[in-house]
């Protein structure tokens, strides 16, 4: 009788887990994606200047908000698995009040850039606004991070959901209603304020008598220690996200940003997605739990994560690029018709972004997060010469190609370094993800001569799916099985 191989196997339990878990997140993140989707677009139509406006305080403020969260989400992760519910409450505390302390000079931040680019009352007041947002809801992310190590991740998507309907609802009727462009920037204000509010009344109704609200000032040192290097990764990171919309204000004007973010937003809401809410919220604590209990199917999640999230990647970016005209005229008024082709180019930051922080998270998990800083000073300061050199020149294209070479430096060294210490693949495991596409694609190219485009595209993507249905569980797994991937089983 044959044995069947273990490594290709896997048990509901932790499969299922994962699933519903992920089920959760991605409820949470559908309503706001599409909630945010049509604000965006309402905006575009509406007033394209304060589009351009909300799209340069959304990156400011994403940028103060990683500040903020100084890191502690990856501390939070390892350290809240295997503690006591009153342990758990007074780690939450410490955190909280690093991230308070921090909110100060990151708003200080603001007024200074807002003064130094000479914004007008208008443009600043919008900056303000939409930054105060962004810095407000990294209160409430501590408590999802201690809902995520429990497994309760549903409890997280209740809170963002309804924070989403509050602050982009308000938005879609301010814009509609044409009112000031300062009140229609109240919008993520309000869903922070919401998100906080459900986050404050869930915490105390689970460790309302087990800790004192003030935490003990000693006891916070060693948190921002250890947290310090996690800071410094994220912020280096975010910079090389968001620095280039920064230099396209200054070199085309908001009109550009607006433009370039038109696009940007459809290709980073699907990479940002799954970096995040799959990688970062749910795969990154059954890593951690997994490599502290020495757990050998480490390495085999790592292995087929990193498959099937490529063999995801490929339709996604197809799709994409030769349907970037149809998307942006269905979604933009005809002036934004530049973004199509900068779509074109940016659908390669998708798969980038998913090697780059899968094996980003592997690192942290194993220790090896000095390494990954050195790895995002590299990148940092290679954005910062393209930026120079690109952005200045070439305008809306050095945009492009700024971010797409930034995210491939990173996807490189990350996965080198995992591949030399864990061995991860082999040769027929990085051929199978790529043998598919490469058929696929010829096939695009056969039919395209004999129909026209999309009867092509759409049997390209059938054919790719049945390939990778039918053939992709039994060539790159499933995943793993495992034991208790959290503190409630």
């Amino acid at each position: 009788m044959t044995t069947p191989d273990k490594s290709r196997s896997a048990t509901p339990s932790l499969a299922k887990r994962i699933l519903l878990r992920f089920s959760h997140v991605f409820s949470a993140q559908f309503t706001e994606a599409v909630l945010s989707i049509l604000f965006f677009v309402c905006v575009a139509w509406v007033n394209r200047a304060l589009y351009g406006e909300i799209m340069y305080s959304i990156a400011v403020g994403v940028i103060v908000l990683r500040v903020v969260q100084f890191g502690l989400y990856y501390w939070l992760v390892g350290n809240l698995a295997g503690v006591s519910r009153e342990e758990s409450a007074g780690i939450l505390v410490r955190v909280n009040a690093i991230k308070a302390a921090l909110m100060a000079p990151s708003m200080i931040f603001v007024l200074a850039l807002a003064w130094f680019r000479s914004f007008s009352s208008e443009q600043a007041w919008i900056l303000l606004l939409v930054c105060a947002g962004h810095v407000l809801e990294a209160l409430a992310d501590t408590l999802f991070a201690d809902f995520r190590v429990r497994g309760e991740q549903y409890r997280e998507a209740c809170i963002k959901i309804v924070g989403s309907v509050a602050g982009f609802g308000y938005g879609i009727c301010a814009a509609l209603m044409g009112l000031h462009p300062i009140l229609v920037g109240l919008y993520k204000l309000v869903c922070s304020l919401v998100r906080i509010l459900f986050a404050a009344k869930a915490y105390f109704a689970d460790y309302g008598r087990m800790t004192n609200i003030l935490p003990d000032p000693r006891s916070l040192w060693p948190v921002v220690r250890l947290a310090a290097v996690f800071a410094i990764i994220d912020i280096l990171t975010n910079i090389c996200n968001k620095s280039n919309i920064l230099f396209l204000e200054w070199s085309t004007g908001a009109q550009g940003v607006a433009f370039y973010s038109a696009t940007w937003i459809i290709v980073d809401s699907v990479s940002w997605f799954t970096v995040e809410q799959l990688l970062g919220w749910v795969v990154f604590p059954v890593l951690a739990t997994l490599w502290v209990q020495k757990n050998p199917r480490f390495t085999l999640i790592i292995r087929s994560g990193a498959q099937w999230l490529i063999a995801v990647a490929f339709p996604i970016m197809f799709f994409l690029f030769v349907e970037s005209d149809l998307i942006i005229s269905l979604v933009y008024p005809n002036e934004y018709r530049d973004a199509a082709w900068m779509q074109r180019y940016l659908v390669w930051t998708i798969i980038l972004s998913f090697v780059q922080y899968l094996f980003a998270y592997v690192m942290m998990v194993v220790g090896a997060q000095r390494l990954l800083l050195l790895f995002a000073v590299v990148a940092t300061a290679l954005n910062m010469l393209l930026n120079f050199t690109l952005v200045g020149t070439t305008g809306l294209l050095g945009g492009c190609l700024t971010i797409i070479f930034t995210k491939l430096s990173l996807a490189v060294m990350t996965s080198v370094y995992c591949q030399v210490r864990f061995r991860i693949f082999r040769l027929p495991d990085l051929l199978y993800p790529l043998w598919p596409a490469a058929a696929c694609l010829c096939w695009f190219f056969g039919m395209e001569a004999i129909v026209t485009l999309r009867p092509a595209v759409a049997s390209t993507l059938i054919l790719y799916c049945v390939i990778i249905w039918k053939i992709g569980p039994r060539l790159m797994g499933r995943m793993p099985a495992g034991g208790n991937v959290s503190r409630s089983g």
